[in-house]
């Protein structure tokens, strides 16, 4: 995880800017996470540890509502957020990754232009489980 605590300049600008149908109260801009997350794994092709950001809004809310429930203690919101993603998705879920790609980084020919955009998680089923339809 990386650690940016403040947004650039060049987007609080925009941030800040007015709405044209409201004036935007400059208290509701949306707080910045303060962190970044990724998934680092292996896949079935490849032995290289390929390394991916999550951008799926639901990782920053998870970590402002764990920061929340340990008195903002950040460390602790950390671990919460660490358990749930590396943990309880990981292990204990059929994980799945919705990938997408960034312009920016499409256009430098990155070798992994790729980011996390969303995860879909169902309960693992037991490997011998089938289903049945009644007929």
């Amino acid at each position: 995880m990386i650690f940016i605590r403040e947004w650039p300049k060049k987007w609080l600008g925009k941030l800040q800017q007015l709405d044209f149908f409201n004036e935007l109260n400059l208290s509701s801009i949306v707080r910045k996470l303060p962190y970044k997350f990724y998934y680092k794994f292996i896949t079935e092709e490849d032995n290289n540890p390929r390394k991916i950001e999550i951008i799926d809004w639901k990782i920053g809310a998870l970590f402002w509502n764990c920061l929340k429930s340990v008195c903002n203690n950040e460390q602790k919101a950390l671990k919460l957020v660490r358990k749930k993603y590396f943990e309880d998705f990981a292990f204990h879920k059929d994980l799945h990754f919705f990938v997408g790609t960034n312009y920016k980084w499409q256009n430098k020919r990155s070798p992994n232009p790729f980011m996390i955009i969303g995860l879909f998680y169902p309960p693992k089923m037991k490997e011998n489980t089938q289903l049945k339809f009644d007929l």
